[in-house]
């Protein structure tokens, strides 16, 4: 995988820059106290996953580019230092990678990478102001379809009151839902009672079988919110 601890610390004071900069005047990053206790949130934003490989049991391998992705996501803050979110996220990458055939010969494939996770994220923010730095670890599934054919397309028709007969095909292709689990840090400023940004850096781990190791994936997310 193609990251390093500087890169994401670099990232982690970009964050910082960033979010106080939006700040109108200079107090309010300083050390203005939060309103966020028992409200609920939600949030969307852009995220850019790293690009990173996955060796698998018998030689089959897959060298999975970076891109971005989006999420949507919704949550309660207990009090002004604990929250717990819920977040659908999707992306799609393009990929290469080399796969095993029955007479052991070896064959290079390549083509684009969906998936799309749900996760649970419980989010501690260290200070009780409107700016304040944050550790967060999630929980939850991840779907992966590779869109290499798994058999013939399939045809099915159905009557339609308004057109009458309709068929369409669909294609078959290898995919699979797995657990996944991932920890991130960040910033977070409260812009005002009803408005706030995110910034964070994190690493996910998705729980395939019939690989080498657990394949993980390192990701950098903005999140723009609204408070109610």
């Amino acid at each position: 995988m193609k990251s390093s601890i500087t890169r994401s610390v670099a990232f982690s004071f970009a964050c910082v820059i960033l979010l106080a900069g939006f700040s109108t005047n200079s107090d309010a990053a300083a050390g203005t106290f939060s309103d966020r206790a028992k409200k609920w949130q939600f949030a969307f934003g852009p995220h850019y996953t790293n690009s990173t490989s996955v060796d698998f049991d018998g030689g089959a391998s897959a060298d999975i580019d970076s891109d971005w992705g989006g999420y949507l996501g919704f949550g309660y803050n207990f009090d002004e230092k604990l929250a717990l979110d819920f977040d659908i996220s999707w992306g799609s990458a393009s990929y290469t990678g080399t796969r095993v055939l029955q007479n052991n010969t070896k064959e290079t494939i390549s083509g684009r990478l969906d998936t799309s996770s749900t996760r649970f994220n419980l989010l501690y923010y260290f200070m009780d102001k409107a700016l304040t730095p944050f550790v967060a670890g999630n929980i939850g599934w991840t779907w992966i379809d590779s869109n290499i054919a798994a058999g013939p397309p399939v045809t099915g028709c159905w009557w339609d009151p308004w057109w009458g007969w309709v068929c369409s095909g669909v294609q078959p292709t290898y995919g699979s839902t797995e657990f996944s689990y991932g920890v991130s840090l960040g910033f977070r400023y409260d812009v005002n009672q009803s408005f706030f940004m995110r910034g964070s850096v994190g690493n996910n781990w998705v729980d395939i079988s019939n690989t080498s190791s657990t394949p993980d994936v390192t990701f950098y997310r903005y999140d723009f919110g609204f408070m109610f």
